[in-house]
């Protein structure tokens, strides 16, 4: 008798702890990805900015300026759903283009915004090239191509 309460009470136990760490399918966890915080488009154009200020030698008031041009330039292609139009992401990026060659007031640095988001877009193609599962999106790419850094497309 007293072998048959400990055999059963081993068996009992063995069955509540598979049970305790069995997951049912609704109770699982959302994927990493799922759970960070997407940000808004504000932050998002500050960390670009905050990113390419050094290389352009901003001031202040140009920093800030420049983050609610490209803050205005990812809110439009959100609003208008333009991540996977070509045509409309083209002239988005000329009306930002714009804005920004009125701000920097200097040819010279123009070129070099240029010359510096020619290489983004080249980095941010050679790493979708070179990957064959999606990636997640970097800020830089992010705000050139319109994407949500959270969700890729």
């Amino acid at each position: 008798m007293n072998r048959f309460l400990v055999l059963t009470s081993l068996v009992l136990f063995c069955c509540s702890v598979s049970v305790a760490q069995y997951q049912h399918p609704q109770r699982q966890q959302p994927p990493p990805r799922a759970q960070t915080k997407e940000l808004t488009p504000s932050e998002r154009s500050k960390i670009f900015v905050d990113h390419i200020a050094p290389k352009l030698n901003l001031t202040k008031g140009q920093k800030d300026s420049l983050t609610t041009i490209f803050a205005q330039y990812i809110e439009n292609v959100e609003k208008y759903r333009a991540g996977n139009n070509p045509k409309v992401i083209s002239f988005m990026e000329k009306i930002r283009d714009d804005k920004i060659k009125t701000l920097l007031c200097d040819e010279v640095r123009f070129e070099k915004y240029l010359s510096i988001m020619g290489e983004m877009k080249n980095q941010g193609a050679l790493q979708q090239k070179s990957s064959q599962e999606p990636q997640e999106v970097t800020p830089q790419n992010s705000i050139e191509n319109g994407h949500d850094p959270v969700k890729p497309q």
